[in-house]
């Protein structure tokens, strides 16, 4: 496509309004079609991945003067809207798709938040209560409810409402704020989910050279923004679950639970344990069934011994590598964790792989933060840079502060 190289060419040389113009030549001239409008889908896609929301409006905003019916560009460029809290226009984005497809669920819960946001609560509570939401999580459509009833003033059936959501599935909580972009502000009510610079919230972050480096500075620099959140670290090089002789994990983090009242362990371990092990006496060799059948029980009662003293456990999956083999011995261990924390009742796996990697599955060099590319790894290929690490670090934030009220220094 030789017009779509020259939107390439000009967008790093003068800028988005000239795409924009110089598209807009090209539709009157007739040199746009479905191929082309696939290839625009494609650049803005990449865009709102990127946190480029400026571009991706204006690409979804083409699309849109190109195929004003289309309700994928629609909904993409009201999410695109929601993302820079414009939501006025977010929610004609929306209106517009459910007036095309009235079964678009996704759009009907964007369409809430952003009544939500504008402080339209009873169209919000309206379209909350309607029986088409039937398709949609029924935990979503309550937590919401409970964040209009909270701004309704009615603190006391928010709380009723969330204490029923958190008994059935706790996770539930941090899917809504992830997502939809926002915090639930009932969360302060219930006590046994609130915090305070008084008694923070104590989290331990275990395990090996992964866990320590660029993560633990990063992660101790993000705690100053934070007045009830607290990290205890405790990491050691060439660790793991597979040579307990080397360093025994489940020893070790007994003495570690009973230092202080942790709420939440992170895990960050694994690539020391792609080797042989022993079991009985016996030497199970990597990669095998036997092995992976003793490995899988370790991890599972290593979690097990976690979740006995914690409200949950968060295993942080290792990223993608740089050395083939590796990675493959990599994305085995990963199989494990990942297959083990879905079995458990609190204990969540983080897939770190889409992190790092790009729209065609190869191995990212650089990440993107607030539009400037950093390095990601050092040159060992495993370990993170100080910027490599962010995603994993934001994440962890994520995580924390969709489950716990954590107050964050404005």
């Amino acid at each position: 496509m030789p017009e779509l190289n020259i939107i390439a060419r000009l967008s790093r040389t003068r800028g988005i309004l000239t795409i924009f113009l110089f598209l807009l030549i090209l539709f009157r001239a007739g040199a746009i079609d479905d191929k082309k409008i696939s290839g625009l889908f494609y650049t803005a896609d990449k865009a709102y991945a990127e946190g480029l929301w400026g571009k991706a409006l204006l690409y979804y905003t083409i699309i849109v003067d190109l195929d004003p019916d289309n309700t994928t560009a629609h909904y993409k460029r009201g999410l695109a809207y929601r993302r820079i809290e414009n939501f006025e226009d977010a929610l004609i984005d929306f209106r517009k798709v459910l007036s095309l497809d009235k079964r678009y669920k996704d759009a009907e819960i964007e369409l809430i938040v952003c009544l939500i946001r504008t402080k339209k609560l009873d169209e919000a509570l309206a379209y909350a209560e309607k029986t088409g939401f039937s398709g949609q999580p029924p935990d979503v459509i309550r937590a919401l409810k409970a964040e209009i009833y909270f701004m309704h003033g009615e603190t006391q059936r928010a709380k009723i409402i969330m204490n029923a959501v958190l008994s059935m599935n706790p996770r539930y909580f941090n899917d809504v704020r992830v997502k939809y972009g926002f915090d639930l502000h009932g969360l302060p009510f219930i006590s046994k989910f609130s915090f305070s610079e008084e008694t923070p919230l104590e989290a331990l972050f275990i395990g090996d050279s992964m866990a320590g480096g660029s993560i633990y500075f990063q992660l101790k620099s993000e705690l100053k923004n934070y007045r009830s959140l607290n990290f205890t670290f405790h990491y050691k090089t060439s660790s793991g679950l597979t040579r307990p002789d080397f360093y025994n994990w489940p020893y070790y983090v007994t003495e570690f639970l009973a230092e202080k009242n942790y709420r939440v362990v992170f895990i960050f371990m694994g690539t020391n344990d792609a080797q042989n092990c022993v079991s009985g006496g016996r030497v199970y060799t990597f990669g095998t069934d036997d092995w992976f059948s003793i490995y899988e029980q370790r991890v599972d009662n290593f979690l097990s011994l976690l979740e006995s003293h914690v409200d949950f456990v968060f295993w942080i999956g290792l990223p993608p590598m740089g050395r083939p083999g590796f990675n493959e011995r990599i994305e085995s261990l990963n199989a494990v964790y990942e297959k083990v924390c879905l079995r458990r009742k609190n204990s969540i796996y983080i897939n770190t792989k889409p992190m790092y990697l790009d729209e065609d599955g190869k191995l990212k060099k650089t990440i993107t933060i607030n539009g400037k590319r950093w390095k990601a790894r050092i040159r060992d290929g495993v370990h993170l840079t100080m910027k490599g690490v962010m995603p994993i670090v934001d994440e962890i934030f994520s995580l924390l502060q969709g489950r716990y009220y954590i107050r964050k220094y404005e």
